[in-house]
């Protein structure tokens, strides 16, 4: 045996760390998916709720006089045209999923995300995080063996 036989390396620790964040972010997002969601008026022939359909949340509730979508789209936010604004399928916790894009960090550590639908980030399941991080320590683990 070597000398660091039996040690846990930087890429164990950074690895066990993934797998204990994702699996605090599936315990969360179980509990979210288990509790009722707010169902917001389905007013159909009327206006879409704005605000609604940026964010995903409507202060008036049931009061509100415009249609909410149950199918909404995440929409992005452009600073140049709203031409320009792509829909984003959202995930079961209404944040959007951006495959290709940065993973939001902020998600990842807590398993929320402050910016909602509006997030410029990717918001993948816990189930493609933990297998993204079980593939990347096993390349890393024997990457760097001759």
């Amino acid at each position: 045996m070597g000398p660091l036989a039996g040690t846990i390396t930087l890429i164990d620790m950074i690895s066990i760390h993934l797998l204990l964040q994702s699996a605090i972010l599936f315990q969360r997002l179980q509990l979210q998916v288990g509790a009722s969601p707010t169902v917001y008026p389905q007013r159909f022939g009327q206006a879409e709720c704005e605000y609604y359909m940026k964010t995903g949340e409507c202060k008036y509730g049931a009061q509100c006089r415009f249609h909410h979508p149950i199918d909404r789209p995440a929409v992005a936010l452009s600073t140049t045209k709203p031409s320009q604004q792509e829909n984003v399928k959202l995930t079961l916790a209404g944040l959007p999923r951006r495959e290709g894009a940065v993973i939001c960090v902020y998600y990842l550590k807590t398993g929320t995300c402050k910016y909602g639908a509006t997030c410029r980030f990717d918001h993948p399941p816990p189930g493609e995080v933990v297998a993204m991080a079980a593939s990347q320590a096993k390349s890393d683990s024997t990457g760097g063996k001759a």
